[in-house]
């Protein structure tokens, strides 16, 4: 059967690059000629309510403010600070737009460089 596709996936892989990058190498080699683009976007610590609660509780734990345990957290960052919720999403839309429509295949690490690679 032969189907004429389109259509753009773009992974959120909260974790594991290898699993992000796997996945979408495989799906955007068996589907590329379909039309169908697929990326993944790996996430390093996003400044969210879940993110927040692990401030709380490391700071109880650790007998410090919420502040100064989320200060701790982004000084491991080389960027120096968590992303922002619409930092992901932007590049989401990016992916998911016409104008990456040669973008495929790819995990792109939005860590702060916390595992900075040379490809």
């Amino acid at each position: 059967m032969d189907l004429n596709l389109a259509g753009r996936i773009v992974l959120v892989t909260g974790g594991s690059k290898g699993i992000g990058f796997a996945c979408a190498a495989a799906f955007a080699s068996a589907y590329g000629r379909q039309g169908i683009r697929v990326n993944a976007i790996n996430p390093g610590v996003t400044l969210s309510e879940r993110a927040k609660a692990g401030h709380a509780a490391e700071a109880k734990t650790l007998g410090i403010t919420e502040e100064q345990a989320r200060q701790q957290g982004e000084q491991r960052i080389p960027l120096g600070r968590y992303a922002r919720p619409e930092e992901i999403a932007a590049v989401a839309v990016f992916l998911a737009s016409d104008r990456a429509s040669y973008v495929t295949g790819t995990v792109i690490s939005m860590d702060g460089a916390t595992t900075a690679t040379i490809v």
